[in-house]
């Protein structure tokens, strides 16, 4: 059976999770909206939130089709781990379906946006939240 986020070994994780815990109480409390910025070893990540479980929609349309096959990756892989009694891969790796995201490359003044992405989390080297500008200066 797979574990539960509290029961991983997982550290990037669990400490990802917090803060994004973490910046919805925060913007619920206030007019600014933060969001979770990742800091990775390609540049970094900044979403609007981090999504859970599998799609849910009630209708799939042009505007959550992205969500769709990101959220579906992740639960089509988690069940084939299972199914060929892998699942302890699932024990100390993640993967994070992220939404309207924003990729800053490092080296770079080009800006990458995404309706949703899935984001490993062997590629976080850091978490924190905020606003960046929209340039990169």
């Amino acid at each position: 059976m797979a574990k539960s986020f509290l029961e991983k070994r997982d550290f990037k994780a669990l400490t990802t999770l917090n803060v994004y815990s973490a910046v919805q109480i925060a913007n619920e409390n206030s007019d600014d909206k933060n969001k979770i910025i990742f800091i990775t070893n390609f540049g970094i990540v900044t979403a609007e939130k981090i999504l859970t479980g599998d799609f849910k929609e009630d209708e799939l349309n042009e505007s959550n089709y992205s969500k769709f096959i990101s959220q579906s990756a992740v639960s089509l892989t988690r069940e084939a781990l299972k199914e060929h009694n892998n699942e302890d891969v699932l024990l100390d790796k993640t993967s994070f379906v992220l939404e309207n995201v924003v990729i800053r490359p490092y080296g770079s003044d080009q800006i990458n946006n995404f309706s949703s992405l899935i984001l490993f989390s062997d590629q976080i080297v850091g978490v924190s939240s905020g606003t960046l500008s929209e340039n990169n200066s």
